[in-house]
């Protein structure tokens, strides 16, 4: 059995959405994360890390997404494009600003619809409404990574549990589509505060879809500074496999799953932590385990 065959994946609900393969291209608005500016941002934060090479070097949304579309057609051929806000905190401007360009991107032939990646403290209401009216496909993301407070606070997330919650409430009047990225190995957090952010979301009548993350420590931030004090709470390769896998069983099967791993954008980062081989080998040893553990998404799972 491939991996899409044991969870409900994003290229399954992409095909069936669209009827063809397709591929985001990652944009950016030129904002910086607020909370980072302000706050010091959170603790694993590395911007190289998810700034993409196109909007690093271009400032024009229109630009960045040409040459995303080239690059991305170069090497997959005739594919449909996504829109991806995912760098910084995508909602953190003025609401004129923001609604003049993503109408600009949305009013490409080309271009099938917009994702965009925020936190739960900037979602303007005008800028959702006018998403809520665009007849292509709209998805709203939020970095939630787990609903213990304090984790959240160990984290430096700038916001709390309730915060999310008011933010999703809000959300989810305009935008039917929803993600949360959630991070699996927090320091200080047992098995049973990931299941109980696991059952949140499978419970949620409003959340779509969710991103895992294994937790990265990179070199120059604030978790690679205390990194050696949480080292060993923080799951290795196989441990997180492990962890993985449990979630999958107790996640709702009906929730597209569109990351599994940590995404490394930038190959020049250095982790303290680094999982060995690659992306395609973590997903291949996954699959392995679900396979052996007679393991698939929902299993587990009870409204």
């Amino acid at each position: 059995m491939q991996i899409n065959e044991l969870i409900n994946s994003y290229s399954d609900f992409i095909k069936k959405k669209f009827g063809r393969k397709v591929y985001k291209a990652g944009l950016s608005t030129g904002l910086i994360c607020p909370h980072r500016v302000n706050n010091s941002g959170c603790i694993y934060c590395n911007p190289s890390t998810f700034v993409g090479e196109n909007q690093a070097s271009e400032s024009d949304v229109l630009q960045q997404f040409r040459k995303s579309a080239e690059r991305i057609r170069d090497m997959f051929g005739d594919v449909g494009l996504l829109a991806y806000f995912q760098d910084e905190t995508s909602l953190a401007g003025s609401p004129e600003l923001l609604i003049n360009t993503f109408k600009e991107i949305l009013e490409l032939d080309e271009c099938l619809g917009l994702i965009i990646s925020t936190r739960p403290d900037y979602i303007p209401e005008s800028v959702l409404e006018f998403l809520s009216r665009q007849e292509k496909f709209v998805s709203v993301e939020f970095g939630l990574q787990s609903i213990h407070d304090k984790s959240l606070s160990f984290l430096n997330r700038g916001h709390s549990f309730a915060d999310f919650e008011k933010a999703l409430k809000i959300t989810s009047k305009y935008i039917r589509h929803i993600g949360v990225h959630l991070i699996l190995g927090i320091p200080g957090e047992t098995e049973q505060n990931i299941m109980n952010t696991i059952d949140y979301v499978s419970e949620s009548k409003v959340i779509s879809e969710v991103k895992f993350h294994n937790m990265v420590a990179y070199e120059g931030t604030r978790l690679s500074g205390i990194y050696e004090d949480v080292k060993d709470q923080i799951p290795d390769y196989e441990e997180y496999i492990v962890m993985l896998s449990k979630v999958i069983e107790r996640l709702n099967p009906d929730i597209v799953i569109s990351r599994l791993f940590t995404s490394h954008v930038a190959d020049s980062a250095k982790v303290l932590n680094p999982f060995p081989g690659h992306k395609t080998q973590w997903i291949e040893k996954l699959r392995k385990h679900l396979l052996a553990e007679g393991i698939k998404q929902g299993k587990d799972f009870q409204l």
